[in-house]
This record gives C-alpha cells, structure tokens and sequence, in this order.
C-alpha cells in the first residue's frame, strides 16, 4: 500500500476535533508531538514491537490515518507496518517516511523517541496510549507480567469503547467568544529574545530544555503553597519569569488547556478534547515576595470556576461551531484566512500544561522524560509530567536561551526543592 491506494481506502468517517490543531500549523506540513526518554537499558526493538501491537489492540484509533480527500479530511484504516527504526533521527508521523501512521517511533541505545500526530489526539489522549506500551515494553523485555497498574488500559480489556467519543459535536454549536478562538483580551508580556524572530520557526531554531525534580519535594512544595501540580507551576513559572525580567509591567497570559473527558464523561476518548483558558498574573504580584499560596489560591479558583459542568458544555459548543467553519474554510481552500496559522500559539506569554503521572509500575524508576513538546513557537511552553518517582518540566521557546529554564529551576531550589535539576535537550 502506497498513498495512492491510502486515498482510495473507504473513509470510516470524517475528522472533526482534530480539525481546530490542524488549522493552527501549514497544511502541507505534519503536526506532530514529541515525547522523548531515556531508559536504564538499551531499548529492544523485539520489546518495542510486541508494546505496540498490544497498545493497537487497545487503543485500535491509533492505528488509523489523517487523509485529505474531495477538501476535506478523513481518517482511514492504514494497512501499513508501523516504523520502528534505530536512528538517532526524526521520522516525522502522518508522511510517507512514516508510512502515513499517526505515530512513528525511533530509538538509539537507551533513547526512545515517539513521535505522534496531533491531529488524531492530545497529550491527554498520548499519555493513555503510553501507559499501555510501556506496560507492555516491560513486560516483554523482562519476561514477567507484572501487576497492572492502577487506571492503565491492557489487552484484556478490550478497546475502550469511547476511545473516540467526540463531546465536542455532542453540544450545541455556539458562536465562539473569547478565548478560545485564540485572541487574548490584553496587551501582554512576550519573551523579549523572540521578538523580530522570523514567522516560521523549526525545531533548529528553537531551545528546548527538561527540569527535573523528585515528586516528593515537588508536591511537598505544592502543599505549603495550597497548590497543585498545575497551580504550582504556574506559580513558579510567573514568579522566575517576572525575577528574570524585573522590568516587566505587562500582565502574563498563561494559556492552560484543560480536558474536558471528566465534565463530559468520555474518560478515555483519544481525541482532542481539551478547551483553552487564559489566567493572567499580575507582574507586581508576581513579583511580590511571599505571595505563592496567594497566586495559587488565584490560579485554582479561575480553574474551579471555568471547570464548571455548564461552562464546561458551553466550551464544547464553541467549539463545535470552530470545527464546522474550519471544514467550510478547508472545503473552500481557504483555511488559513480563517484562524491564521498558528493563531493559539502566539497569543499567549507562557502555555502552561499538566499531563498529569504516566500510571507505571516498578519499572517506572526505570523511565526517564528527556522532553515533550508539540511544534515550535515563539512563546515559552511548559509541560509537567510525573513518572518514576519525578516531576519533569519540558519546557521550549523560540529562541536559544536557556535563562528561563536555568531561572526556574534556580528558584525551585530557592523555594525549598531538593534534587532539582535542570539541562539542554535536543
């Protein structure tokens, strides 16, 4: 099977969350996330083979493709092998490198690199995916089946039956406001080494850099502030940007995607579902000593309230009705005039995100995060990620500088933290 014959395979049905991540990056270009590790030992192919046709079974959506056909977007079964390759290289999903397969994945001694199409699912979506695999990985690679862990999905049982349940067509379309057509209400701080950056940006141009800190004292930290994992770095994150660049007067515009899987109850959807909200700080608060659990106590209330059931469905709504003007605009061949590209990635100061803990077992400790990132942009964007007994931070920026990464991580052993540790990632 080629492209040719990709096209001409019966589409199961057409694309719709995926479609408000595809109008923010060029069509002709893969969308993509990356999600990097090191592991205690070299990875084995063998492993990595029978981890993914476990996770297939599970997760069957994964195993399906994005193809443009009659200007519109469809998802089609992909009779294709999946590439796996040790290479130190990207292999970039949803091309013909890739096979056109929503996930390619490439390893080098102890590194394990995915890569995986954002068109078909969020990092949410991703992180269930994972827990399979690596379950599986181990499991294979040390020829003992392990206890599963709590909350992660294996071959018996069976593909979850909302592993493509869509909230977002389920309510109401509703004239979209706000943010979530991706303008911010205010004038805001943008990281000062970006500014006059060329437009187009590639992974080369920009920094990327992975904090680590062990669980313990990173939520022993949260504790004391009233915070949590989310709020926390929120904290950390204005409060080391604002000590960075004191000169600051213009308010920070976090932009904090949040699922809506719990509100809507499609806990194991593998598709987009997440809905932005911007929190903005205040840079003399930012910048006043000992107000942590004061900004926490801001950040969880703005989120306490916009998590709200009935918003909640409202998001959704608007979202529905982004979706069916993105597919009139692609219909028309006119995508990018109606969002702009990249849109939601420039109209922030710092894109906060929780992925929350890789559910793991003993074989965690053995599963070390290097980074995890979706395509680059001029705005500083932040991940956090708990496995193996850490918190890690991935954080990238359109620019080669490493002071924010080397400012937070300063502050977090100001603040308390113990075994915090920061470096440069490819």
């Amino acid at each position: 099977m080629n492209n040719e014959e990709l096209i001409r395979e019966k589409a199961l049905r057409k694309l719709n969350a995926g479609l408000y991540a595809r109008s923010v990056w060029p069509e002709d270009q893969a969308f993509y996330m990356t999600h990097s590790f090191t592991l205690d030992e070299d990875v084995s192919p063998d492993a990595l083979k029978k981890a993914l046709d476990a996770a297939i079974q599970v997760w069957p959506y994964m195993a399906l493709s994005v193809v443009k056909q009659d200007r519109t977007y469809v998802l089609k079964e992909n009779g294709l092998e999946f590439v796996i390759r040790e290479t130190g290289e990207r292999i970039e999903p949803s091309t013909e490198a890739g096979n056109y397969h929503a996930v390619t994945i490439c390893y080098e001694g102890r590194k394990l690199n995915f890569y995986v199409d954002h068109i078909l699912t969020d990092g949410l979506g991703w992180k269930m995916v994972l827990e399979t695999f690596f379950y599986y990985y181990f499991c294979a690679l040390d020829g003992n089946e392990y206890p599963v862990p709590e909350g992660v999905r294996t071959v018996p049982d069976g593909p979850a039956p909302d592993e493509q349940d869509d909230a977002y067509m389920k309510a109401p379309a509703a004239m979209p406001r706000g943010v979530i057509a991706g303008a911010a209400e205010k004038n805001i701080f943008h990281c000062p080494e970006v500014t006059g950056s060329k437009d187009a940006l590639t992974v080369e141009d920009c920094g990327h850099y992975m904090i680590s800190v062990p669980s313990e004292a990173f939520m022993g930290y949260a504790r004391t502030v009233g915070g949590s994992p989310n709020s926390a770095l929120i904290q950390i994150m204005g409060q080391s940007i604002q000590k960075l660049h004191p000169e600051n007067r213009q308010p920070m515009a976090f932009w904090i995607p949040v699922s809506i899987r719990a509100a809507m109850g499609n806990t194991h959807s593998l598709l987009h579902q997440v809905v932005p909200t911007i929190w903005y700080a205040d840079p003399e608060v930012l910048a006043a000593g000992g107000g942590a659990a004061g900004i926490n106590e801001q950040i969880r209330g703005h989120l306490r309230d916009f998590c709200a059931a009935e918003n909640i469905r409202k998001q959704c709504g608007m979202m529905h009705m982004i979706i069916e003007m993105i597919r009139k605009s692609v219909s028309a061949g006119r995508l990018g005039q109606v969002m702009g590209q990249k849109a939601d990635q420039e109209q922030y100061s710092v894109l906060a995100s929780s992925l929350g803990t890789l559910a793991a077992g003993e074989y965690g400790s053995r599963i070390h995060m290097d980074a995890f990132r979706v395509m680059p942009g001029k705005s500083l964007n932040v991940y956090l990620m708990e496995t193996g007994g850490n918190f890690y931070v991935s954080l990238s920026l359109g620019a080669k500088t490493d002071a924010y990464a080397k400012a937070a991580a300063e502050y977090m052993t100001q603040l308390g933290m113990k075994g915090v540790s920061w470096r440069e990632v490819s």
